[in-house]
């Protein structure tokens, strides 16, 4: 019978391998096995094993009985290890020849016959003889199984299932027929085979010798007498082994004592034990976390020179034990195919640095040893299947280091315990983020940069920052060691990004696996954002380790947004750019011209603008130390851009006698396109037909006007045309719109360019007030013209005249006396002789509704020396820009402040601590409206202050008076 199997799946079932612990080849887990043996050694039940040999010939020097005698001999040496007790007997054959008829891959299917594979528990070890390569191809892919792979693929296989009960149910074997060919290639074949066997038998690999393997120094006879047979490579041979390695088939003290400690003998072992813990140092020298992945090794010191052995030897990695991974909250828990990680070695801390000894052999016809014990890093060239211990996912160098330790008098049976404390090893620093879980993750830190430890073991960092659409940012996680050089032999930091609010546990958005860059130790994640987002990152090891040198660095580069967001047309001027993470290679360009940094900081950048034309232009901050570069995509707009509105506000007026101005002005405001956003700093031009008719703001039409602050233009038409005339706003993107006022042409008129006044109540000033006369549209010169108070104040008003001649342009000029007004009053303006007249609005408004906006320059930019723009402050009636107070007075009190810098961050210490704002300077200044409502005030900044912040609080009145500030920067 023959059975169909996925391809991947099987081949993942022959060569994936759990992480190895030192000396056994895997370790029972919390998943699938039974609680009662959770981190016991996987081995064979009752110390046997059965196993069922193919029908066919291996080569034409092994054919099948030689075969098969040479299969049982390979697992006599581990039978007959000394104090063993272990049966490996052939139950029969298999119920046909395998072969590359019945082993074969078939649109991605894996065709093999039943009683090999893993679900055939009756049949617990199947040895296939591949005479011509061809199942090893099925199994590893086409040409693995040519003899130019005979150093790895001689042998192939291993265990395939287990029981709940930590024992193999199943495992298969297979051997090549291409690398036995000739009686020259047995021995190497039969060592390949003894390696084999000893996998499946439950032994691991183990580190001795290893430079019998790299060649340096060049092995001594004792290293290569003492060469395990379970090293994770074997010997460096490029011809037949027996050319490099005698004896190398024969079991070496490790080997003797890793079968030994699987399946005892019972009685007396002639051996010793040496097992304990490795430790981290804590701040008081005591034993702090344990410490996993370091090679034990214990060498029999010669009992008259006290020279260590490299024949009497044997090794044991701390931790072995414990899990080598277990996943981690950004790459998840499960293996690739799907296995939880945690399936096997156990997650109690207690076994994390534990490592033991046994078999440690006394000299015949002496009753007592002494054993040194070294502590050594394991070599990081051996990885995923030649991993040794738990370091299949990435060998980790120890931390510190600690002189050799003699344990003398060791005699058969005894077991001795030694602990061992690394005084000089990494310490739990504070990270000043801590704590920071997925569900309350810390901020980002002031500047992007960080330096933080993932410690203890299972530790995770997440840290949350807000991202706005359009704009990109990469974070680089750099591993280090403990002098803070980076390194791919700590932490293996893996990096994930959530959407805030994404379900604890949930898989991120988007993750990266470690060292993906060119940069050693270097992990980066790169994002392109396309909405508003609040984002979690997420920093872990790959493994789901963590331990107190697993230090890494980080430096997040995003550029948030430039200040100001918008710059007028073809007007270059400095830029603000805020994010993280810029440094000293940090250059910027905008709309693809270079734009100078000025002043740089780790979250800001004062930057000279290029002058561009209208529209969006992307901001781009490169880092030339990576080549990182952080877009915000049409981050700074010059002048108008496509999509931009503009709004008629109010345009209602009479009809206006020509030669006059209009009454209201025409008030429009420029917004982005949703409507509400104001648009400063942008021309708008208007044009009136016919003509003749113009704009006072630019004594001419068509006039071009710059919006303020709030995104408005305030003009009025000097009508000249009798009839309609027609006013048209527009801007460069193609807006427009349009208002009508109508002008008269009355035989004789008497007309106010200002019919309404506004001053504060209580007001004391003198106040100006005008009207003008005109004949058929032309003024009329030396006219008298009276004032008299048509509804009088309560207190406070008295006119300058009761009569004055009107000037060159027509104009009546007078003046009204106020002294603390009480209430507001009118005034009857007549052409003498009673006819015609006209009524002035003289209103007073209280504190409560006065109110105050900023218009000009209350966000500035300076550099050291530079003198500031005017802050312009409008005081109104109400919110509506047309109603101007005047001579209303305004309280400015400045204050300066040295300007804040990023936060500090201690490199050692993991402790960033944002510096505090200094207080340098205060001033406070009275300032009066004008006939506009109007006022401007510069405040005075000292050079020698160096780099400061400016503010400027503007008040009216007291209590319910209200408030505007102003900023400005000084960057030096």
């Amino acid at each position: 019978m023959r059975t169909r199997l996925l391809c991947a799946a099987m081949v993942a079932l022959l060569i994936a391998r759990p992480a190895e612990p030192s000396g056994v080849v895997a370790v029972a887990g919390p998943i699938g096995f039974n609680p009662n043996v959770v981190g016991q050694p996987i081995k064979w039940a009752n110390a046997s094993l059965t196993y069922y040999t193919d029908l066919g010939d291996l080569s034409p020097v092994l054919p099948q009985d030689a075969a098969n005698a040479f299969v049982a001999d390979a697992f006599a040496r581990w039978t007959s290890a000394p104090s063993t007790a272990l049966a490996v007997t052939r139950g029969g054959a298999l119920a046909q020849d395998v072969s590359g008829a019945n082993v074969f891959v078939s649109g991605g299917q894996l065709t093999m016959p039943s009683d090999v594979l893993p679900s055939a528990s009756h049949r617990p070890l199947g040895v296939i003889y591949d005479s011509d390569g061809q199942v090893v191809d099925a199994l590893l892919g086409a040409g693995a199984g040519a003899a130019t792979f005979c150093e790895t693929n001689a042998v192939v296989g291993g265990a395939d299932a287990y029981t709940a009960e930590a024992h193999f149910a199943h495992a298969l074997l297979v051997l090549n027929g291409n690398c036995a060919q000739q009686s020259s290639d047995l021995a190497t074949m039969k060592y390949r085979l003894v390696r084999m066997a000893g996998r499946i038998l439950g032994v691991g690999w183990t580190l001795l010798n290893d430079n019998v393997r790299t060649g340096s120094p060049p092995p001594t006879s004792e290293e290569l007498a003492g060469f395990p047979v379970m090293h994770p490579r074997g010997p460096n041979c490029q011809g037949p082994i027996t050319g490099c390695l005698a004896n190398a088939d024969q079991l070496r003290m490790d080997d003797r004592a890793a079968i030994a400690a699987l399946y005892p003998a019972a009685g007396p072992t002639g051996t010793a034990r040496i097992r304990g813990s490795i430790y981290f140092s804590d701040e008081r020298g005591q034993a702090g976390q344990p410490m996993q992945g370091v090679n034990v090794v214990a060498r029999r010191l010669d009992p008259v020179s006290g020279t260590p052995s490299k024949v009497f030897a044997s090794a044991s990695v701390s931790g072995f034990r414990f899990r080598g991974a277990h996943g981690n909250p950004v790459t998840g828990f499960l293996a690739a195919g799907g296995e939880p990680l945690a399936r096997f070695g156990s997650g109690d801390i207690a076994l994390q640095g534990f490592y033991d000894l046994p078999g440690l052999e006394i000299p015949a016809g002496q009753s007592s040893a002494s054993y040194q014990l070294t502590l050594e890093p394991l070599n990081p060239l051996y990885k995923n299947e030649f991993a040794v211990g738990p370091a299949r996912y990435g060998v980790v160098t120890p931390s510190g280091s600690v002189a050799p330790v003699v344990v003398v008098n060791l005699t058969a049976g005894v077991e001795v315990t030694r602990d061992i404390v690394v005084a000089n090893s990494a310490r739990v620093r504070r990270d000043a983020a801590e704590p920071n879980t997925f569900s309350a993750p810390a901020p980002i830190p002031a500047g992007g940069t960080w330096w933080a430890t993932l410690s203890p073991h299972g530790d995770s960092d997440f840290h949350h920052f807000r991202v706005r659409a359009g704009r990109s940012f990469h974070l680089r996680v750099t591993a280090l060691d403990e002098a803070h050089v980076s390194t791919a032999l700590k932490a293996q930091p893996t990096i994930g990004l959530w959407v805030q609010g994404a379900p604890a546990e949930s898989a991120p958005s988007l993750f990266v696996a470690p060292f993906n860059t060119a940069v050693q130790g270097q992990t980066k994640l790169s994002v392109s954002v396309n909405a508003d987002a609040d984002l979690i990152l997420g920093i872990a090891d790959m493994r789901g380790d963590g331990r107190p040198d697993y230090r890494y660095h980080a430096r997040l580069l995003y550029a948030e947004a430039a200040t100001p967001a918008r710059l007028p047309a073809n007007t270059g001027g400095l830029l603000l750019l805020n994010g993280y993470g810029f440094n000293g290679n940090t250059t910027v360009s905008i709309g693809g011209q270079h734009a100078p940094v000025l002043v740089r900081g780790g979250s800001r950048l004062l930057v000279q603008a290029p002058a561009l034309g209208n529209g969006a232009a992307n901001v781009v901050v490169t880092d030339l130390a990576t080549g990182d570069a952080a877009t915000i995509t049409g981050g700074l707009r010059y002048g108008v851009i496509s999509g931009d509105l503009l709004q008629v506000l109010s345009s209602g007026n009479p009809a206006v006698p020509v030669g006059s101005e209009t009454p209201n002005p025409i008030r429009m405001r420029v917004t982005t396109a949703d409507g509400v956003t104001p648009v400063a700093g942008v021309a708008v031009t208007f044009s009136a037909s016919p003509i003749q008719s113009f704009f006072p703001a630019c004594g001419s039409n068509p006039c071009t006007v710059v919006t303020d602050a709030p995104g408005e233009v305030i003009v009025r038409l000097a009508v000249r045309a009798d009839g309609e005339n027609t006013i048209t706003a527009s801007l460069a993107n193609g807006a427009q719109v349009q208002a009508t006022i109508v002008g008269s042409m009355p035989t004789l008129a008497i007309h106010a360019s200002r019919p309404t006044l506004r001053v504060p109540q209580g007001a004391t000033l003198s106040l100006p007030v005008s009207v003008r006369v005109l004949a058929n549209g032309s003024p009329v010169v030396g006219q008298a013209v009276n004032f008299s108070f048509g509804t009088s104040p309560s207190s406070g008003a008295a006119l300058a005249a009761p009569s004055v001649s009107t000037n060159a342009q027509g104009d009546a000029v007078n003046q009204v006396n106020l002294s603390a007004l009480g209430s507001g009053f009118t005034l009857l303006v007549c052409v003498a002789g009673g006819s015609p007249c006209t009524t002035l609005n003289i209103n007073t408004v209280p504190v409560a509704s006065r109110q105050l906006q900023v218009v000009q320059g209350g966000a500035q930019l300076l550099t050291s020396g530079q003198t500031a723009a005017p802050i312009v402050l409008r005081i109104t009636d109400g919110t509506d820009a047309t109603r101007p107070i005047r001579g209303a007075a305004v309280t400015a009190a400045t204050s300066v402040f040295a300007r804040l810098r990023d936060s500090d961050c201690d490199l050692q210490n993991s402790d960033c601590h944002p510096a505090s704002a200094r207080p340098m300077a205060t001033s406070f200044t009275t300032l009066v409206s004008d006939e506009n409502g109007l006022v401007a005030f510069t405040p005075a900044i000292q050079t020698a202050l160096g780099a400061v912040n400016v503010y400027t609080l503007f008040s009216v009145g007291a209590g319910t008076g209200q408030s505007a500030q102003a900023s400005i920067q000084v960057f030096k």
